[in-house]
C-alpha cells in the first residue's frame, strides 16, 4: 500500500481556559483558572480579593519573565488569550506603581 500522505499540519489548538499562577513578592503563589476571554483585570481583581494588601491598583504591577513583559494599564482591558497567557502562564507580582 502507498504510504499515508502526511497531514497538512495539525490545527492550532484552541484553548478556552488559562491557568494563571501569580508569584507574590514574599515568595507565596496563588493559582487560578480563568476563561481565556477574560480580561487581565479579572486576574488583578482575583489577587485583590485574596490578598487585601494589594487592594490599591497602583501599589503593584504584573510582569512575565518569558517573554519579558511589564503589563501597562491598558493591558488590563485585553483578554488573557490576546496577551498570550493561554493555556498557562506565570505572572510575577511586584510592588510599585504600574
Amino acid at each position: 500500500p502507498p504510504p499515508a500522505a502526511p497531514s497538512a499540519g495539525a490545527p492550532k489548538a484552541s484553548y478556552d481556559q488559562a491557568r494563571i499562577q501569580l508569584r507574590l513578592p514574599d515568595g507565596q503563589s496563588l493559582s487560578h483558572t480563568f476563561g481565556a476571554k477574560e480580561q487581565l483585570s479579572a486576574v488583578r481583581l482575583y489577587l485583590q480579593v485574596h490578598k487585601p494588601e494589594f487592594a490599591q491598583n497602583d501599589s503593584f504591577k504584573f510582569m512575565t519573565t518569558f517573554p519579558k513583559k511589564i503589563f501597562a494599564p491598558e493591558d488590563y482591558e485585553s483578554s488573557l488569550d490576546g496577551l498570550g497567557l493561554v493555556p498557562s502562564a506565570v505572572i510575577i507580582v511586584s510592588r510599585g506603581a504600574q
